[in-house]
C-alpha cells in the first residue's frame, strides 16, 4: 500500500488534505469505517464503555493522525490524555468548509473565510465590508477597544465583528442614528433634564511652573461620534472654550447651548484638593511671578500647581454622553501644551462628572407628590446631613413614596408599607430645588421680602451651584444680593436666574428618628431651600462591608505613591478595591470569582456577622454608586451605623457611574508589607503587591478623592423592575418621531418639529 507524504491522502495518495483549525462546532464524522451500524463512540468517558475498549476507527491517516471516532471527537492531546470540559475539535476546514482535494484548499460555507474557513466573517455588502461604515475586527480586539478589556476565549481571533463609526449602527453599520432629543412630555416645572456636565482642570506636578501652549477639546456625541475643536489657548476664558465647542460643524453642538465657569476668573490658579483623610477642597493662594499658584496638598506635601479650570454643562446635548477628551498634540507628535521652565514635562489634566451627568433613562422618576423637604446639617459636631421641613403628613406622605430599599416586602412596617432602609440598602432619591416655581408676579407681596425693591430674591431661592452664562450681558442683575456681587467674586458676574436646575441624587436612612444623608448638598444649599424628592422603586445593594475602593494612596500610608503619582490618580475614572481581610484576593468584587472569593472568606472565620457581609458583586455594565460609610458598629435594631466624620470624603453631587471593566490586573513586582491595611479586621500582615490588583473602571471621573484611610464603599445599583427599567425620555428623535436608518432624519409626529423632534408646537397640536 502507499505510504503518503505529509498532507496526501487517499489510497493512491492523490488528494490533498486542506488545512486545519478549531471547529466551530462539533459533529460526528458518519460511518468512517462502512459497517452500516450505530456509529462507534470513543473509548473514554462513555457509560457501558469497558475501559481499554479501542473504539477508535481510523488509524495512521495523514487526516486524522492521532486516530478518530466516529459519533464524535475523542478530545485527547497528543499524549492521549483526556482534555475535560473541552469541546471545538481541531477539524479540517473548521468544519466550516468543504475541502478541494484536487486543491488542497477550503471551499467556505457563506459567512466564513481564512484558509481553514476559521473566521466568522464580517456582514459584506458587494465587496464592501461593514457597509464602508467601519471596520472588521476581532472578538478579541473588539474587546480590547472597549478599555482593554480581554478576552481569550477559544475563538478570540476567529469571531469576527463589525466596529461602525460614530453615527451608524447595526451588525453591518448599514443604519443612520438620528439626532437624539428630550422627550418635551417629560419636563415640565417640576421634572427637568439633567444634562453632561463636566470639570477639567489642567495642572503640573512640578510645582511653580507656568503653562504654555494650547490644547484641543475632543467632544463625543451620543452616536459615538467624536469632534474635536480648534486650538484653545492655555489662557482662554470662558468665551473662547465655548465658542470652540459651539464652533464645531454640523451643529454639533448648538449655539448658545454651552454653559461655563471658569474657576478663579481668567488667570492661572489651583485648589488644594483636602488631608490625608478627605476630599473637601480647601483653596490655598500665593502669587508667583505675578501669577495665581496654589498646591495640591495630601499630608503637608504639596501635589501640583493647577492652571485652568472650567466646569462645561451641555444643555443642548441631552442625555448620557462619553466624558471630554483633551489633546495637547496638536503638531503631530509634538506637544503644543508644556511647562517651562521644567525641562522634561510634567503636564497633566483631570477631567470627571460632578454630580450632574447627563442620562438617558430616569432611575428616579416618582414624584412625592405634596412633598417638600430641606437640607441641613444635623449638627455643629457631626458631619451626616438630613432632611428637614417636613410636617406631620408630608412625613407620611414621603415614608409611602419611599417603599422598600430592599424589595424585601417581608420588614416593611406601618400601613406605609416602607422600610427604614440602612447603611447596606439605603434609599436613593432625587432632589429638586423648588425655587424654580418662583414667579416674578408674587414680587412685593412675600412678608420674606429681602432686598430694597422688596421682590424676594434670598439665597435659598439662588442656590450657589448654579451655573452663570461667561458674559455679563446675560446676567439677571435684579437677583443679586449685594452691589459688590457685580464684581467677579460669585461665578464670575453673579447669580444666574436657572428658573430649570437640575435634579441631583441623595442616598439616605431613616434612624427612627430622623433621615440621615450620606451626602453633603447642605454644604451648598440655605437651610430653607425648598426642594422637591422623587424616588424609585430601584434598590442600592452595598457590595462588601470590608472592601473599599479608592483612587490613590496618600504618603502618610504607602511610600510607593509619590506625589505626582497621587496628583495624577485625583479623580480617575479607575478605582482600586482592596479589604482589610488577609485573604488572597480579597478586594475582587467580579461575579466570575464571587463564589471562589466567598469561600476564602469563610475560611478565614465563621462568624455570621462576616459571612452576612459578602453581599453582591458586579460584572462589566452593572451601575455602581460611591459612597464613605465605614460600618464599625452593629446596632441592637440590626441597621449598620456609619462613623460620623468620615462621612465629610463623600461628594457633595454623587454619580450613577457604569461598570466598564472589572479585572485583576498583573501583580507587582514586590511584596511590601503594609502596616496599616496589615492591622486589619482580622489581623495579620496584608500585601501591596496583591491588594492593588483588582481594578474597576468607570465610564466617568470619580468626583471625591477616596483615599487608603477614608475608602469609598461600591454600591450595585438595580434599576426599576418595569420593563422600561426606568423611564426612557433622551432618544432618537425625542420619542415624537420615527427614524429613518437610511438617511439618519427624524419623521416627527403631528405637533412636533425640529431636526430631533424635541419642539412641540401649540399651534399644531
Amino acid at each position: 500500500m502507499c505510504v503518503c507524504f505529509r498532507n496526501w491522502m487517499a489510497d493512491d495518495c492523490s488528494e490533498r488534505v486542506c488545512q486545519f483549525g478549531y471547529a466551530h462546532v462539533d459533529t460526528p464524522k458518519g460511518d468512517l469505517d462502512a459497517s452500516s451500524g450505530q456509529l462507534t463512540p470513543p473509548n473514554v468517558g462513555l457509560p457501558g464503555v469497558i475501559a481499554g475498549d479501542d473504539n477508535t476507527v481510523v488509524q495512521n491517516s495523514f487526516l486524522y493522525p492521532y486516530g478518530t471516532q466516529e459519533q464524535y471527537p475523542d478530545m485527547v492531546d497528543s499524549d492521549n490524555t483526556v482534555l475535560q470540559n473541552s469541546a471545538h475539535y481541531y477539524m479540517e476546514c473548521s468544519n466550516k468548509g468543504i475541502c478541494d482535494r484536487g486543491a488542497g484548499t477550503c471551499t467556505c460555507l457563506e459567512g466564513y473565510g481564512g484558509s481553514a474557513c476559521q473566521r466568522a466573517l464580517c456582514p459584506t455588502l458587494g465587496t464592501t465590508v461593514c457597509s464602508g461604515h467601519g471596520t472588521c475586527e476581532t472578538i478579541r480586539r473588539l474587546a480590547a477597544m472597549d478599555n482593554y478589556n480581554v478576552y481569550n476565549l477559544w475563538d478570540q481571533d476567529m469571531t469576527m465583528g463589525c466596529s461602525c463609526d460614530g453615527g451608524y449602527t447595526g451588525p453591518d453599520c448599514s443604519q443612520r442614528i438620528c439626532k437624539f432629543g428630550a422627550d418635551p412630555l417629560y419636563y415640565d416645572d417640576t421634572a427637568n433634564v439633567r444634562v453632561a456636565n463636566f470639570t477639567y482642570e489642567i495642572f503640573t506636578t512640578n510645582n511653580l511652573q507656568t503653562l504654555y501652549g494650547n490644547y484641543s477639546l475632543i467632544f463625543i456625541d451620543h452616536t459615538g461620534e467624536d469632534w474635536e475643536t480648534v486650538p484653545i489657548d492655555i489662557f482662554a476664558n470662558c468665551d473662547a472654550v465655548t465658542s470652540a465647542l459651539e464652533g464645531l460643524p454640523n451643529n454639533v453642538i448648538p449655539s448658545n447651548s454651552v454653559r461655563c465657569y471658569q474657576d478663579y476668573g481668567s488667570g492661572q490658579g489651583a485648589q488644594m484638593y483636602g488631608t490625608a483623610v478627605g476630599s473637601d477642597p480647601v483653596v490655598q493662594t500665593t502669587t508667583v511671578a505675578g501669577l495665581a499658584t496654589y498646591g495640591v496638598f495630601v499630608g503637608g506635601s504639596t501635589l501640583a500647581t493647577v492652571f485652568p479650570k472650567f466646569t462645561l454643562a451641555f444643555t443642548g446635548n441631552p442625555g448620557k454622553i462619553p466624558q471630554l477628551k483633551i489633546n495637547k498634540y496638536l503638531d503631530g507628535s509634538r506637544a503644543t501644551l508644556f511647562s517651562y521652565p521644567e525641562a522634561v514635562s510634567t503636564v497633566n489634566w483631570h477631567i470627571y462628572s460632578n454630580g450632574f451627568a447627563g442620562e438617558d433613562v430616569d432611575y428616579v422618576p416618582d414624584r412625592c407628590d405634596g412633598v417638600l423637604v430641606t437640607l441641613s446639617h444635623a449638627s455643629a459636631t457631626t458631619y451626616y446631613h438630613q432632611l428637614g421641613g417636613l410636617t406631620v403628613q408630608s412625613a407620611k406622605a414621603l415614608k409611602r413614596c419611599l417603599g422598600s430599599a430592599d424589595n424585601i416586602t417581608s420588614n416593611n412596617v406601618d400601613t406605609y408599607n416602607w422600610d427604614y432602609g440602612t447603611v447596606a440598602n439605603p434609599h436613593l432619591v432625587k432632589l429638586i430645588d423648588a425655587t424654580q416655581d418662583y414667579n416674578p408676579a408674587d414680587a412685593g407681596t412675600s412678608t420674606n421680602d429681602d432686598d430694597a425693591v422688596n421682590k424676594d430674591h434670598s439665597l435659598d431661592k439662588h442656590p450657589k451651584t448654579t451655573l452663570c452664562p461667561s458674559t455679563k450681558s446675560y446676567v439677571d442683575y435684579a437677583i443679586l444680593q449685594t452691589t459688590a456681587e457685580t464684581t467677579a467674586s460669585r461665578f464670575d458676574y453673579g447669580w444666574c436666574s436657572n428658573r430649570n436646575p437640575a435634579g441631583f441624587f441623595a442616598v439616605l436612612y431613616f434612624d427612627g428618628t430622623i433621615f440621615r444623608i450620606f451626602t453633603r448638598a447642605a454644604d451648598d444649599y440655605s437651610a430653607t431651600t425648598l426642594f422637591h424628592i422623587f424616588t424609585t422603586t430601584g434598590t442600592l445593594q452595598l457590595t462588601n462591608t470590608h472592601f473599599g475602593a479608592h483612587v490613590y494612596n496618600d504618603n502618610n500610608v504607602r511610600a510607593f505613591d509619590t506625589a505626582a503619582t497621587i496628583a495624577t490618580k485625583l479623580y480617575s475614572n479607575t478605582i482600586t478595591t482592596t479589604s482589610d481581610l488577609t485573604v488572597y484576593m480579597m478586594g475582587d468584587l467580579s461575579c466570575e470569582n464571587f463564589v471562589a472569593i466567598r469561600a476564602a472568606w469563610f475560611a478565614v472565620s465563621a462568624s455570621p456577622i462576616v459571612a452576612g457581609q459578602f453581599l453582591d458583586c458586579l460584572n462589566k455594565g452593572d451601575l455602581v454608586m460611591l459612597f464613605n460609610t465605614q460600618m464599625t458598629t452593629i446596632a441592637s435594631s440590626g441597621y449598620f451605623l456609619p462613623e460620623t466624620d468620615t462621612l465629610h470624603v463623600n461628594p457633595i453631587y454623587p454619580n450613577i457611574y457604569t461598570v466598564e471593566k472589572i479585572s485583576i490586573e498583573p501583580r507587582g513586582a514586590g511584596i511590601i508589607a503594609d502596616p496599616y491595611l496589615g492591622l486589619g479586621l482580622w489581623g495579620g500582615p496584608s500585601y501591596v503587591a496583591e491588594m492593588l490588583r483588582t481594578q474597576i473602571v468607570l465610564d466617568y471621573g470619580v468626583n471625591a478623592g477616596f483615599t487608603s484611610k477614608a475608602t469609598g464603599s461600591v454600591y450595585k445599583f438595580y434599576p426599576p423592575s418595569n420593563a422600561e427599567q426606568g423611564y426612557q425620555y433622551v432618544a432618537e428623535c425625542s420619542n415624537r418621531g420615527i427614524c429613518d436608518t437610511a438617511t439618519g432624519l427624524c419623521a416627527c409626529m403631528h405637533g412636533y418639529t425640529s431636526d430631533n423632534c424635541g419642539l412641540q408646537s401649540a399651534l399644531a397640536a
